[in-house]
């Protein structure tokens, strides 16, 4: 079967997904700028300091979807966080890890795949080793 999509690169490193047969407008994968936030700073979409960062974003740059695809990412950097206007590139060109959900479980989007997985790992100590040999 015949691939009928291809990607193309737009000048400000955005990746859409164009329809060779152009049956359908060319899309792009996003990620919401609340998610985003969170992610870069650590924390829930619920906290406030994610909430007010992401109002501020939205705020300075008009809205959520001009921020993701239209603001240069040196903007981003000199407006607020470097981490945030890092993850926004790593969006726009689609260097993401998409876990997909699955029996009724959503699925989940990671920015930074490698530091979640090395966050979870804890080397044990010689004696929490020890601790650990019995049940009772």
């Amino acid at each position: 079967m015949e691939d009928i999509s291809e990607e193309k690169v737009s000048p400000n490193g955005i990746r859409w997904i164009v329809d060779k047969t152009k049956n359908h407008p060319p899309y792009v994968k996003l990620v919401p700028l609340l998610e985003i936030v969170a992610e870069s700073l650590e924390s829930t979409v619920f906290s406030q300091k994610v909430k007010a960062m992401y109002e501020n974003l939205c705020r300075e740059f008009g809205s959520e979807i001009t921020a993701l695809l239209k603001t240069p990412i040196q903007d981003i950097k000199n407006f607020g966080d470097a981490k945030i206007a890092e993850a926004i590139e790593k969006v726009r060109k689609g260097n993401i890890a998409i876990d997909p959900g699955f029996d009724g479980e959503y699925g989940k989007v990671k920015i930074w795949q490698e530091e979640v997985k090395s966050s979870k790992l804890k080397v044990q100590s010689e004696d929490e080793k020890k601790e650990q040999l019995g049940l009772f």
